[in-house]
């Protein structure tokens, strides 16, 4: 309980010192994924724009949105909810079962983690859904073996894959580990088959969805196999490991040959579950690198290579069950169990604010918009303020550095004042929102072109004057031409539909 308590509290001084302090483009479409949900109204299954990833976190978070609460307050707390839960669903298991020592490690690893891995898990961005929904599966089945556990095993992991593949770094190690131990009970193949095949049921839904309506997807899943990734990979192995190390923070590379070694020893122990569950598990460590969307990140921790291995703390968790501590004298338990998180917890939080603005820095490699909350809003206000000056119907985001801030956060920031409907057209994830835009005639169409392209617009049909307000302010009153033409005149450009 105190373990419990104190990752608890950990978890709360991040929220409050990064994840209800800052944002990206990518949870202001989550925000804007809450608000329509509270609203009844849902565009399509997946995360906005895409095939793959959803928006789960939006929805658990609709009847807290309802009461008040703001979705940059409600999400993060959500998300950081669904990605401790693994950790706390496998130590009450052990606690149950009477394995003390094993429930109080489990619990533990949050603290061991570096603090780059909380940063990533806190973002709502449907990054730890897949890994929450397959935890389930995987704690049934160490729950113990029965018919129930089988079937409900199968179903959730195949949720979890279908929410995020980044799930399967837990799914498929874990599955070959009880393969081994039940190969040859008929029951675990079919119910377990059964139970994955209805699971999968939602994808193949949302799936036929995207082949009947191409135009939803703006950006879709590019997934290629290539020994050239497994080369690129191999010579930074820190990168995709280390956010995801317990302990070893700087050499995360430890953790996949941890797998190996600990599978030799199980295999010269002749615990032959065990061995080939910890060498399965390195064996598939490195077949993912072969893959391109592994491979796709950077330095940033809004879009770091590690967000494919989120999954990796839940299976060292899984895999601390198949030790027994009872063998380590009583000094040693409690030092590993008490003394050492709670050391690694005060490092982190001495240098906490040095990490985060480390992780912020604008000369990181974001790919996403990153900024702060407050200026979210002072930005949302600001156009609120100007578009409610000129009567704006419209808001057209041409060029700017705050380009889905505005476009899908100041609709739920400014969403009591009625902020007026938002366009990106050059990017715009709302398909149905830019098909009807785009037929309709709005009278006062405001422009945010920090390029100043509008500038140089020469078409003498349409008056176009750049607003006192700010210099990246462009209006265009009286309008009498539907969008897509006005678009045209204005040499905008706007993506396939």
């Amino acid at each position: 309980m105190l373990l419990a308590a104190v990752v608890l509290l950990q978890q709360f001084l991040f929220l409050i010192q990064f994840g209800w302090v800052y944002t990206d483009s990518d949870q202001t479409i989550m925000w804007y994924g809450l608000k329509t949900f509270a609203q009844g109204h849902f565009e399509e299954p997946r995360f906005l724009g895409q095939d793959y990833n959803t928006m789960l976190e939006a929805l658990l978070a609709v009847p807290f949105y309802r009461l008040g609460i703001p979705a940059h307050i409600i999400l993060p707390l959500i998300t950081s909810a669904l990605a401790l839960f693994p950790f706390f669903w496998f130590s009450s298991i052990m606690y149950k079962k009477g394995k003390l020592i094993r429930a109080a490690v489990i619990v533990s690893i949050p603290l061991l983690l570096p603090t780059d891995y909380h940063l990533i898990s806190l973002l709502s961005r449907g990054f730890v859904t897949g890994i929450f929904a397959s935890s389930i599966g995987v704690g049934l089945l160490m729950k113990g073996a029965s018919k129930r556990a089988f079937f409900l095993s199968g179903f959730f992991m195949a949720i979890g894959f279908s929410l995020n593949p980044n799930s399967l770094v837990l799914t498929l190690p874990v599955l070959l580990y009880y393969f081994t131990i039940h190969y040859k009970q008929v029951t675990f193949y079919i119910l377990g088959i059964a139970g994955i095949v209805i699971g999968l049921i939602p994808h193949f839904l949302a799936e036929r969805f995207y082949t009947l309506h191409p135009s939803y997807v703006l950006h879709s899943m590019q997934l290629e196999l290539s020994v050239d990734y497994l080369k690129d990979a191999i010579v930074h192995l820190d990168d995709f490991f280390n956010p995801m190390a317990p302990v070893f923070w700087k050499q995360g590379f430890i953790i996949p040959v941890a797998f190996l070694g600990i599978g030799i020893y199980f295999i010269a122990k002749k615990q032959w579950s065990k061995g080939i569950y910890s060498i399965g598990s390195f064996l598939f460590l490195c077949a993912t690198l072969f893959l391109s969307k592994v491979n796709d990140g950077t330095n940033s921790v809004f879009f770091s290579f590690s967000r494919m291995y989120l999954a990796l703390p839940v299976l060292i968790g899984f895999s601390t069950t198949l030790f027994n501590f009872s063998l380590a004298p009583r000094i040693l338990r409690i030092q590993f169990i008490f003394l050492i998180p709670v050391v690694f917890l005060t490092g982190k939080m001495l240098f906490i604010q040095t990490s985060i603005q480390h992780a912020v820095h604008k000369n990181r490699e974001h790919v996403v918009g990153v900024a702060t909350i407050d200026h979210v809003k002072t930005t949302c206000q600001t156009v609120q303020s100007i578009a409610q000056h000129y009567n704006v119907d419209l808001v057209v985001i041409v060029n700017s550095f705050d380009y889905d801030f505005i476009n899908y956060g100041c609709e739920v920031c400014e969403s009591e004042n009625q902020f007026p409907l938002t366009l990106r057209p050059s990017y715009e994830r709302r398909t149905m929102r830019l098909t009807n835009a785009m037929q309709h005639v709005y009278s006062n169409v405001l422009f945010i072109d920090n390029q100043h392209k509008l500038d140089v617009f020469t078409d003498s049909t349409v008056s176009v004057e750049r607003i006192p307000q700010d210099s990246t302010f462009y209006l265009v009153r009286d309008n009498v031409v539907k969008t897509q033409e006005l678009f045209n005149k204005l040499h905008i450009d706007t993506r396939p539909l």
